[in-house]
């Protein structure tokens, strides 16, 4: 009972993002939403907003000391006939939308997938998303990649039921291990992974079979289970391996890791392993406290 009521203060004392934030991040998407729609020309494309990434699937994390914290907002274009092999044009449509509105009240920065509009202490990244009518049983989803023109066929909302479904197997705590995950990946300046690959490498390691032998009825034994687990997974695997996506076949995020950045992960999951596999393993609580701090610090626990 201790370490789990250690983990639940621990996760609402320094990880997860608070209501009044969440409140912030409402209200500024809405006024987007009501000021993109007074542009006539963008208006046109009859865009739909749809939330995604880590704040569709609950994992969205409080931002450390000197850092911020995004939210995804896809924004679901109709497809237009001239832009067909022009996919930079989506892109620049909405930047230009979203300077128009912003102004000079909040920065606009045009990156490589989205449009990234600034508040105090967050930011919203815009993400136009594009579905394709095509000659099959369903129409195909895609962003785009203004860097190469490229459309980059994704499932977004298919990525989060899956994400969902895992969570719902895990016992509501695979949402809560990958938060955690997220807060110590952002303590460390050497890790750099992803919060989707970091995601769906996590969701992957759920399993009936561990769920049925109580491997993840509480925080302290779902992030044991799930980190020994991808690590297990990643000493497996000595070399980039394909990270297909589970909601869109032939879909695979690897390509998304910065040069160089795998081993470092491997090292890093191998490290977490050892110390939760220590922590699980201590007889007493002062010693499983001890080692829970040496992943999270002082703050967490009680002596």
């Amino acid at each position: 009972m201790g370490d789990r009521v250690d983990f639940m203060r621990f996760l609402e004392d320094h990880v997860n993002i608070q209501p009044e934030q969440l409140f912030q991040l409402d209200t500024r998407v809405e006024w987007i939403r009501t000021e993109l729609w007074s542009q006539d020309g963008f208006r046109r494309l009859t865009p739909r907003f749809i939330p995604q990434g880590s704040w569709a699937q609950r994992t969205i994390i409080a931002p450390r000391s000197g850092q911020d914290f995004d939210a995804d907002l896809l924004v679901h274009l109709r497809p237009e006939t001239s832009w067909r092999k022009r996919s930079d044009k989506y892109l620049d449509a909405l930047h230009e939308a979203v300077v128009e509105i912003a102004g000079d009240r909040y920065p606009v920065r045009l990156r490589t997938r989205c449009v990234e509009i600034a508040f105090d202490g967050y930011h919203v990244d815009l993400v136009p998303y594009v579905v394709r009518p095509r000659n099959e049983l369903w129409p195909r989803g895609y962003i785009v990649n203004r860097r190469l023109n490229v459309f980059e066929r994704v499932n977004p909302e298919g990525f989060t039921n899956w994400f969902q479904k895992q969570d719902a197997t895990a016992n509501r705590q695979l949402r809560i291990v990958t938060r955690l995950l997220k807060y110590l990946r952002d303590g460390e300046p050497d890790v750099d992974v992803p919060s989707v690959i970091l995601t769906l490498l996590l969701g992957r390691q759920v399993h009936g079979g561990v769920a049925a032998r109580g491997g993840y009825r509480d925080a302290p034994t779902a992030f044991h289970s799930l980190v020994t687990s991808l690590d297990r997974w990643l000493a497996d695997r000595p070399i980039v391996p394909r990270i297909p996506d589970p909601s869109c076949w032939g879909v695979s995020f690897e390509h998304r890791l910065p040069a160089g950045s795998y081993q470092v992960i491997r090292r890093w999951i191998a490290a977490c392993a050892v110390t939760a596999d220590d922590a699980v393993t201590c007889g007493d609580r002062y010693a499983r406290t001890r080692q829970w701090r040496r992943l999270f610090g002082d703050g967490y626990g009680e002596w």
